[in-house]
């Protein structure tokens, strides 16, 4: 009777549990997740929750930074929602880096991989611009958020232009911050993760005992918030691991089928001071290596906005973020060379596969746009 008793108890205890649990959810679900990322009450700041395998993330949603509107889909990419899978016919050009490539402080359509992509024909034509840039990101975070997402673009060609978040020196070291995520995503813990995540519940708990209170939230939050511009001490990403992630972001885009393309990103020193050397240099020294051994093209932006004529006040909004039109030298200049190299198809072609062996000669500046 005594033990008929006990189990009837933890029977009733049970179902009570459950039933709280199932309240829980069903509330979460109807008021979403407390302490989700959301738009500044202004609409003016961008929002970068923390993540352990990128750091910090785009939150979904549309939000006004400056004078811009900035639209972010469910991948966590600006731009509009993409198709996946991808349609018949469709074929896209996908763009790695950080907030330059991310296009910050200009719209969505005038981020110069959207430019290529309508200079190239546009949906007319089947070609689509994706950026998977996301400020301050490195080479650790775009192959993480690759492997995590944007390979689901399934994209045929990448631009791979990292390299300021990279060089930069801050009060973190990437590698010492981020989890691999293939293999998280391969392992129990990540199979265990894809089937409880469908709760809320669960990211509810994740969010507040892993990702907030983990070991390396208060140094992602501190690397974000207060590292930034410091004038002495490591580069986030060092040379070496520098350089063997652009060979891996080169060999895992062609293993998904897309070729790859190197992109240098100009800086208003290449129209001031095109002689000057800078910290930087090695870093473009690798990526041209990089292309090089890889067999894939190279458009040298630096040179192209040194070559342009135009004034570092046109091309550029501030210290390193290239304007609309520093972003439309570079899209017109992208489409020429993808059309040139034949890594997509249109007029002036070439039946010849691209060498790498030298970096692509930079057209004429597209015409200055009127004034409003």
């Amino acid at each position: 009777m005594t033990r008929r008793r006990t189990e009837r108890r933890l029977g009733f205890a049970g179902v009570g549990v459950l039933g709280v649990f199932l309240i829980i959810e069903g509330v979460l679900r109807i008021l979403g997740l407390p302490g989700d990322p959301t738009m500044a009450a202004d609409g003016s700041a961008i929002t970068l929750p923390s993540n352990p395998w990128l750091l910090w993330e785009l939150a979904p949603g549309v939000r006004r930074e400056g004078d811009v509107v900035v639209h972010v889909n469910r991948l966590g990419l600006r731009g509009p929602e993409p198709r996946i899978p991808k349609p018949p016919g469709v074929r896209r050009i996908v763009a790695t880096g950080d907030s330059t490539v991310y296009g910050f402080g200009v719209a969505d359509a005038d981020v110069f991989v959207d430019v290529a992509a309508e200079a190239l024909g546009g949906p007319a034509a089947g070609i689509e611009g994706w950026t998977v840039g996301v400020p301050g990101y490195s080479t650790f975070q775009t192959l993480n958020l690759l492997e995590m997402r944007g390979w689901r673009l399934e994209p045929d060609v990448l631009i791979i232009a990292n390299i300021w978040s990279d060089h930069m020196i801050d009060a973190f070291v990437d590698r010492d911050l981020i989890d691999a995520w293939s293999r998280f995503d391969g392992g129990w813990a990540g199979r265990a993760q894809r089937v409880l995540a469908r709760l809320n519940t669960f990211r509810l708990l994740d969010r507040a005992l892993r990702v907030e209170r983990g070991p390396q939230a208060r140094a992602r939050a501190i690397g974000w918030k207060q590292g930034q511009l410091r004038k002495s001490g490591p580069r986030r990403v060092s040379l070496v691991d520098y350089t063997h992630n652009l060979t891996s972001l080169a060999e895992l885009a062609r293993s998904h089928g897309a070729e790859p393309f190197f992109l240098l990103l100009p800086s208003p020193m290449d129209v001031t001071e095109p002689t000057t050397p800078f910290s930087w240099d090695t870093y473009r020294a690798a990526m041209r290596q990089v292309a090089v051994q890889e067999g894939a093209p190279l458009l040298d932006g630096a040179d192209l906005f040194h070559r342009s004529g135009l004034p570092v006040s046109d091309l550029f909004l501030d210290n390193v973020h290239p304007s609309a039109l520093g972003h439309a030298l570079l899209g017109h200049a992208t489409a020429d060379a993808l059309r040139s190299t034949g890594l997509v198809p249109g007029p002036g072609a070439t039946a010849a596969a691209p060498s790498g062996n030298e970096p692509v000669s930079p057209p004429s500046p597209p015409p200055r746009p009127s004034p409003p």
